[in-house]
């Protein structure tokens, strides 16, 4: 965290080595951000400890 706090978060999911976790309840449309920075859009809603990747989060690159 960008304070230096810890978060405890459950996981919902397995998440793989390198793979993402949501924080917070995601809803479509949402902008995801990693490290403050944009890296996608939500395109089905996640529930927080939910498994972050492809089938839930598209690049706005494309």
């Amino acid at each position: 965290m960008e304070d230096d706090s810890t978060v405890n978060i459950q996981s919902l999911d397995e998440i793989p080595l390198g793979h993402k976790i949501a924080m917070t309840d995601l809803n479509e449309g949402d902008t995801v951000l990693k490290y403050g920075h944009d890296i996608g859009k939500v395109v089905k809603s996640t529930k927080k400890g939910e498994h972050v990747h492809i089938h839930n989060v598209k690049t706005k690159k494309w």
